[in-house]
């Protein structure tokens, strides 16, 4: 988990999502679009051309004096298609570094910095990035700047991970590490949420918010709630993009205060941790709570043969008791643990 130089693919998570929609911007990438359905187009009519042109017209020059006049403008259109005619079979150099206007700036292969929030802004590589997308090509690029802030999430995140994460987090920095795979888990959940219609969410002890992330477009709404400072960092920043609320806080806190029903509560694995910490006394209040913003709760627990099973109340039936509050019940096995669904 190096925070050295490190090259990611441009992915489906919600900062490569938003780095595509900056680039459908790119007057490189529009014109390389044209160059598709015609490599014979007319120079002076592409975007890329034009935008060139209109900064040599506004400023007198393009890239402070890189390009002086229209003949520049011109043979750089030409390295432009030239590398467009190659592609993907750039000819890549050693990452650079250089400072302009009191600012470092990368150049070399695709360069991109992530910012505190997580975005993805290019240095260097624009024409290419650009191509590659306009082909269909795979996008690979190299992280080559954090931000202190993204810098120290990661940082964080290496000191609570040295070998495994407990869940994936959708971001092109974290596509190296390892993690928990909880495919079938998922599955179960996702296939649960639109059988039975759940459409507003409270999720105990949420995370990275990979569990509402996986289901985000089966719902209207949702809200996770972290203890972990580290970890709520990756689940603020990742349901502020998908429009999900996220509350750093003790999840007995949140359900005591929280008003609002909800559809359905999800304490996945978490009842346990509760039960280590807590008298009976306070696990039955949270349970009235449970019960009280939503008449459905998903669930589970450990089972016998796992170490986490001596975390429960000894000689008391925890599944009963959680049950007790509810009228039905659907059992959802899984290969280690079930799921349990109770409503009523």
């Amino acid at each position: 988990m190096s925070t050295d130089y490190k090259v990611v693919s441009l992915g489906d998570d919600p900062w490569s999502e938003d780095l595509k929609s900056s680039i459908l911007a790119f007057p490189h990438y529009k014109t390389a679009r044209m160059w598709v359905e015609n490599m014979n187009v007319i120079m002076e009519e592409t975007p890329y051309y034009q935008w060139l042109k209109s900064e040599l017209d506004i400023n007198g020059s393009v890239w402070n004096g890189v390009l002086n006049n229209e003949y520049d403008i011109a043979k750089q259109y030409d390295n432009f298609k030239y590398l467009f005619q190659i592609a993907p079979n750039f000819v890549e150099h050693e990452i650079m570094s250089r400072t302009i206007d009191g600012r470092r700036h990368f150049f070399g292969p695709i360069c991109v910095k992530i910012e505190n929030d997580g975005g993805i802004s290019i240095w260097d590589g624009m024409h290419r990035i650009s191509i590659l997308y306009a082909l269909g090509y795979p996008v690979r690029f190299t992280i080559c700047e954090r931000q202190d802030k993204w810098q120290k999430i990661v940082n964080d995140l290496e000191q609570l991970y040295p070998t495994i994460m407990y869940q994936a987090i959708p971001h092109p920095d974290f596509e190296d590490w390892n993690y928990c795979n909880n495919d079938i888990k998922e599955s179960c959940i996702s296939n649960i949420v639109e059988e039975h219609k759940i459409k507003s969410v409270l999720d105990l002890g949420s995370c990275h918010g990979h569990v509402l992330y996986t289901i985000r477009k089966l719902l209207s709404s949702a809200i996770g709630v972290e203890y972990s400072q580290t970890r709520y960092h990756i689940l603020k920043l990742l349901f502020d993009k998908i429009g999900f609320t996220a509350y750093n806080d003790n999840f007995f806190n949140v359900v005591e205060r929280h008003c609002d029903n909800v559809d359905c509560v999800f304490a996945l694995a978490v009842l346990h941790h509760f039960s280590r910490e807590n008298p009976i006394e306070k696990f039955e209040k949270l349970l009235d709570h449970i019960r009280r913003i939503s008449n459905t709760l998903l669930y589970e627990l450990p089972e016998p043969d796992e170490e986490q099973y001596g975390w429960m109340y000894k000689d008391v039936d925890m599944h009963s008791l959680v049950q007790s509050r509810y009228e039905t019940k659907t059992i959802i096995q899984m290969q280690n643990r079930k799921l349990v669904l109770l409503k009523g």
